[in-house]
This record gives C-alpha cells, structure tokens and sequence, in this order.
C-alpha cells in the first residue's frame, strides 16, 4: 500500500486529508510540525509528503529542502498545501525542490488527482530500492550502459557483503536490513566525499552494491568504504560474538559452522580494460573478479585492468 505523508499544524485539515487518501487506499502519516515530520522520516519512507508551509518550529521551506538534500529521500515527490499563494511563494517553494505547489482552500479532489498523478509519474522515472531508497537494478543498468555509450574512462565497482546469508539467518530479517541501510549509507557518503560530482550509486539488491565512477577516484572510495564498514559493522554483533571473532549459523550446503564478522568484498572492472558493449558483458568480468575478492579474507578489493 502507498503512503502519504501528512504534514500540517492545523488538525482539522490533516484529518480532512487523511480521510480522503485512506478512502481510495492510501495509508497516512501524520506529523503536525517539522520536527515532527522529521522523525517520521527517520523510520518510514513515504510515497509522497504534503506539507504545509506556515508551521512553528521548521516551515515547510527548510522541510521540502532538507528532504532534497537527503540521498535517500531526495526522490520522494513533495507537494506544498499553504495560503502563501503569491507568484513569488510559489516559485520560492519550487526552487526549493517542492513538485507541485497547491493554495489553500483546495479542492480536496484536485489534490488526491495531483498526487496520483506525482506518484505514478516518480514511479515510472525511478527505480528504486525500498530499504535503501537507492537506484535498484534497472536504473544500475541504464548508468552503464551510458558509460558504455559515451566512450569515457570510468570504473564499475561492485560491493557485496561476505557471509551476510548466515548473519541474517542468525540474527533475524530486521537487523539484516539494518546493515543493508547502514552499508548504503556507508558507500554513498563515502562516494559524496571522494568521489566525482557525477559519480553514481546504485542497490541492486539484497547485499549487493554498485558505484560507478573513474580510474582517478576509486581506489579512494574502495578503501574508506571498507574502512568505514569494517569500524560500523561492529555495532551490529552481540558482545559474545564479538568477543570470539565469530557466529555460528549455517552455509549454502545446509552445514553448521562458525562464520567470521561480515565483511565486504569490492570487484573493480575499468572501462579501458576492453571494449565493453553491454553491461551484462561488465557484469560476466566482474563476477570472476569478485571470486578472486572472495577467496581473500577480510575486506578486500580486487581490480580487474589493463
């Protein structure tokens, strides 16, 4: 079911609008300030927001901006609601990322209408991971395949968690998640901070990462990625298992067995080490580099080049 998230001081008009969208079968939250708004956000991701501009606290402008700004929510489409309805509000609210601006009163149909409309167009433009919020595998697909075409040096990196079956089996389907989230988090603010403007991030699935950036600047992002996650993976083992260095759980062949803490293994194939056509040509190189990764112990990354 898709979720809309509700932002607005006045009760009366959340309720109004809760009503409408529960009625044609979309689930509301609630938040009746910024602050608010942000926590919700912490924990839920929304389909689309609605947010009121005139609140105490943090209007909607800095709401809308901070939602933008945020690598994972950025594509969550934003609607603004507010009786600011001068040509300068709305082109204010606009340049601050909102995707449509509607005065207040409205007509709670033209509402439910534009936000389907929103919805149904993000969906189609987006391809997105739900526990990450990031790019998922098409839009990864569509990246290289420009990379191909555009006849620039680039590298492909491709990041997966090690051992991470027996982790989940272990400790259970939310705390798994939990380090998918925190790897995404993990790799994309490594990427912002070392790597190119134009560099990309995707989340193919499961525990399975790609970047995609140049020869100049991957090295720097595959060593602090796994200095980062090998310092934040702890956090996520019981004081037993950290204690001995290990888990136990059970391997692909149905073997019981002590596992080591999870890692993560990068595969690195550049662009000039041949005349790629597709990325699923990529995709065949880079599996035989991540076999090499994986017969290493501990964080590693392994280049394929010239």
């Amino acid at each position: 079911m898709e979720k809309i998230l509700i932002v607005d001081d006045n009760p009366g008009i959340r309720e109004v609008v809760c009503a409408g969208f529960k009625h044609v079968g979309y689930e509301c939250i609630l938040a009746e300030d910024g602050e608010e708004a942000l926590e919700k956000l912490k924990t839920h991701t929304p389909d689309l927001v609605i947010l009121d501009v005139m609140m105490p606290k943090i209007d909607g402008f800095q709401i809308c901006r901070m939602i933008k700004k945020n690598i994972f929510l950025s594509k969550i489409p934003v609607i603004m609601l507010t009786a600011k309805n001068s040509i300068e509000d709305r082109i204010y609210g606009l340049d601050e990322g909102a995707d449509d601006y509607i005065g207040k009163p409205f007509d709670l149909k033209e509402l439910l209408a534009r936000a389907r409309s929103l919805i149904r167009r993000t969906k189609l433009v987006m391809d997105r991971d739900p526990s990450t919020n990031l790019p998922g595998a098409a839009a990864v697909e569509r990246e290289i395949q420009a990379r191909i075409e555009g006849k620039t040096n680039y590298a492909v990196c491709y990041m997966d968690l090690d051992n991470f079956k027996a982790y989940a089996d272990n400790y259970g389907f939310n705390m798994a998640n939990k380090v998918i989230q925190m790897t995404a988090r993990v790799i994309a603010g490594t990427v912002m901070l070392e790597g190119n403007e134009d560099d990309f991030v995707g989340h193919i699935g499961g525990d399975d990462f790609i970047v995609v950036s140049t020869p100049e600047k991957f090295e720097a992002i595959c060593q602090r990625a796994i200095k980062e996650f090998d310092e934040k993976i702890l956090s996520y083992y019981s004081p037993e298992h950290l204690r001995k260095g290990t888990f136990r759980g059970v391997d692909r062949e149905g073997v019981e067995r002590e596992f080591p803490i999870t890692t993560i293994s990068i595969a690195v194939v550049l662009g000039d080490y041949k005349e790629f056509t597709s990325p699923s040509e990529i995709g065949q190189v880079i599996a035989e580099v991540k076999k090499i990764a994986k017969r290493i112990k501990g964080s590693n990354y392994q280049v394929l080049k010239t």
